[in-house]
């Protein structure tokens, strides 16, 4: 009965740009499990509606679901100026600017995310990998100097075994992967896939 009502109303809305039916339309294709195209029709509903904070959250959800990228930086602007960014929206703003090579800036967002405490365990991690970045101080030193249960042994063993091997100690590094235990095999594989990305871009 509900889809009877919204197919007419999405249909007759449609000329045009019209955030009701890119909503409308979003909405039916979120409900149907099409997530792809329920992030397309968001993002759309959002370029014509940028500061309506309700359609920003599912916008951003739909597109970390899917994959978008950008579509989720934007709606997640949106939330962080409506000071509702959830938790999890700063590793995209964090992303971007490590990418950027903006370490001033990355220093500042994962101090944000500690504070925040919820993801507090991963800063020393993050830190590391921004000293590398940065070539500013020593990353290994950064965690192995992290105090108990700021980081889990086995993330902090992971990322320490990545960044001997980014480091260029080889040896040490591929031992060290060698060495994790119990990590199950999807993620011991990916490990093993980005540790031998980090040997081949160094040959």
């Amino acid at each position: 009965m509900a889809s009877a009502l919204v197919l007419p109303v999405a249909a007759d809305a449609s000329d045009g740009d019209n955030p009701l039916a890119d909503y409308a339309r979003a909405r039916i294709a979120d409900a149907s499990g099409a997530i792809g195209e329920a992030a397309r029709g968001y993002g759309a509903a959002l370029a014509e509606a940028p500061f309506d904070e309700a359609l920003a959250a599912r916008a951003y959800r739909r597109a970390i679901a899917a994959g978008d990228r950008m579509l989720a930086l934007r709606a997640a602007r949106t939330l962080q100026q409506a000071g509702s960014l959830p938790p999890d929206g700063e590793f995209l703003f964090l992303v971007e600017a490590m990418e950027e090579g903006d370490w001033t800036e990355s220093r500042r967002i994962v101090e944000r995310i500690g504070e925040q405490g919820l993801f507090q365990s991963l800063v020393p991690v993050l830190n590391a990998w921004i000293a590398f970045g940065a070539d500013d101080g020593d990353p290994i030193a950064i965690l192995d100097t992290s105090e108990a249960g700021d980081i889990s042994t086995s993330y902090g063993d992971e990322h320490r075994a990545l960044l001997l091997i980014a480091t260029g100690r080889y040896d040490e590094g591929v031992e060290a992967l060698r060495g994790l235990q119990g990590l199950g095999a999807a993620r011991e594989l990916r490990l093993r896939l980005a540790g031998a990305a980090r040997l081949a871009q160094a040959r």
